[in-house]
C-alpha cells in the first residue's frame, strides 16, 4: 500500500485562498470609488475640481488686482482679466458639477 502525501492538497488550499483573498481585496478597492481603484467617488471628485477651481479664480483676481494698481491700462491688466473671466467660468462649470448631486 502506497501512503499518499497531504502536502500537494494542503498548497493547493493555500493557493486557493490566497487567489480568492486577492478578489476580495479588489472588489473593495473599487467598491470604494468611481472603478479607478483610487477609493474616490464622483463626488468627491467633482468637489476636488470644484476646490481648485475656486483656488485658481482667487489666484487670478488677487494677480488682476495686482496689475491694476500698478497700470490699469496695460495690456497685461487686460489679459489678467480675461484669465479672471476665465477663472470664473470654470468655477461655475465646477459648481454646476456639484449641483447635479444636490
Amino acid at each position: 500500500m502506497v501512503q499518499q502525501s497531504k502536502q500537494p492538497f494542503i498548497a493547493g488550499g493555500v493557493v486557493l485562498l490566497a487567489f480568492c483573498m486577492c478578489v476580495a481585496v479588489l472588489f473593495a478597492v473599487n467598491a470604494g470609488g468611481g472603478g479607478d481603484g483610487s477609493g474616490t467617488t464622483v463626488y468627491q471628485q467633482a468637489l476636488f475640481e470644484y476646490e481648485a477651481a475656486l483656488h485658481v479664480h482667487q489666484m487670478e483676481i488677487n494677480e488682476w488686482k495686482n496689475l491694476r494698481a500698478v497700470n490699469p491700462t496695460s495690456p497685461e491688466t487686460e489679459q489678467a482679466a480675461n484669465k479672471v473671466a476665465e477663472a470664473r467660468n470654470r468655477l461655475v462649470r465646477a459648481r454646476d458639477s456639484l449641483r447635479t448631486f444636490n
